[in-house]
């Protein structure tokens, strides 16, 4: 099998795959792509004429014929495989013989299926300094975009072919660079999703353009609001999707001359319940006395409380520190998003004595509203009392009711 790079920083390096060779920028076969990780994947011969090709948990992940990897598999030969910014081919060393009736070629578990055969790439046109070469009819150059939603428990993919005729248009480039290629949107719809509650996080990925249409960067949108107008990578991660929101995204090509080509797909995000949402962080709450011995109903005071969960994502337990007092204490969840809670220390109260008192702190309350926060979906706002019982001999026992507003400080 013969290894050869079609496109991007190294386009016609090319390497015979006759031993196990690691691939990248401080591989076996060394790529000069600055997208590519150092040691990004590795290829190995079989024994029945094949390759078996594996990531090596490279940063931006290597994809064949528009699948990502998330393992090892067995590649025949025609295979486009995905690297940073460069295109590689695997090709058979001969071309294989066709018999008049091809027997069903059986595809076992971690293999990609070879490309669909075709004519030869045709080389890369010389530079022209003025006027741009007319391509020959019917020859056509291709962006495949595929965009995969990561949602931890599961990956979607959606394969975006484009294509147009190579013919400038007015206005297009300069110099004699070539405009991009037209992208045409197929229709690609999303499948069914998978989702787990520890992140929200949207993975878009694509093949790069060609170099010789004069890609010069691209621009990501979600419904119609930019977040990132420099990408030069082949990937991006939108981690401030909202659950069971639709997404529009567009991935828009830029050639140094100012042509730009657009590929969309909209996709609709799984839905995930208030009540599942992480309490977590810095809070700042409100407090309203609304019952008290003390004869001090409605006074008001805000304090600062922080929680640390015992787990990552979702409703767990864990423990809470009210800022400012001496009170920690330990809080449970329930169902529906409830929380109770119970906390010991010197709080808002001193004795007749005017010494500080230690006081008992029974909290309850309920996630009211949440968001995603860098990929994870956490609360927002939470609503409750608070119960304060400090007892001292000789004095009275004091016991307030609060109610509790919180907000994410």
């Amino acid at each position: 099998m013969q290894l050869t790079v079609r496109s991007g920083a190294d386009a016609g390096a090319s390497v015979t795959v006759d031993r196990r060779l690691t691939i990248g920028r401080e591989g076996d076969f060394r790529l000069t792509d600055p997208t590519v990780s150092r040691m990004h994947a590795a290829v190995t011969p079989t024994s029945d004429g094949r390759v078996l090709l594996e990531d090596l948990g490279s940063t931006g992940g290597t994809v064949v014929n528009g699948t990502k990897l998330f393992g090892p598999v067995t590649l025949q030969g025609g295979e486009q495989i995905l690297m940073g910014g460069s295109i590689l081919e695997l090709e058979a060393a001969a071309p294989p013989v066709r018999s008049a009736a091809p027997p069903a070629v059986a595809v076992g578990v971690g293999e990609v299926l070879p490309a669909a055969p075709g004519p030869p790439p045709s080389p890369p046109p010389s530079p022209v300094a003025s006027t741009p070469v007319r391509a020959e009819s019917g020859n056509r150059r291709t962006l495949v975009i595929a965009v995969v939603v990561a949602l931890v428990a599961g990956a979607v993919g959606f394969v975006i072919v484009t294509g147009g005729d190579d013919d400038p248009q007015p206005g297009d480039g300069a110099g004699g660079v070539e405009a991009l290629a037209p992208l045409a949107n197929l229709g690609a719809q999303p499948g069914d999703f998978s989702a787990d509650p520890s992140t929200w996080t949207v993975t878009l990925t694509w093949s790069d353009a060609p170099r010789v249409v004069g890609l010069d960067h691209y621009e990501v949108s979600r419904n119609g609001t930019t977040l990132d107008d420099a990408v030069t990578q082949t990937t991006f991660v939108d981690d401030g999707a909202l659950p069971g929101e639709r997404l529009d995204y567009e991935v828009v090509a830029v050639g140094s001359g100012g042509a730009t080509e657009p590929a969309a797909v909209s996709v609709r995000a799984p839905k995930v319940a208030v009540a599942d949402a992480l309490v977590t962080g810095p809070w700042l709450v409100e407090m309203r006395i609304t019952r008290s011995n003390l004869d001090d109903e409605g006074a008001t005071t805000s304090l600062f409380w922080s929680f640390e969960p015992v787990c990552d994502f979702g409703a767990c337990d864990g423990t809470f520190t009210i800022r400012r007092t001496d009170v920690v204490g330990a809080s449970t969840a329930e169902a529906g998003g409830r929380y109770t809670g119970v906390g010991f220390g010197a709080f808002l109260l001193k004795d007749c004595r005017g010494e500080t008192i230690s006081e008992t702190v029974d909290v309850a309350f309920a996630v009211k509203r949440a968001s995603v926060r860098k990929g994870v979906w956490v609360a927002e706002s939470f609503r409750g009392t608070l119960d304060e019982i400090a007892e001292s001999p000789g004095c009275i026992t004091a016991r307030r009711t609060f109610a509790i507003t919180a907000t994410r400080a």
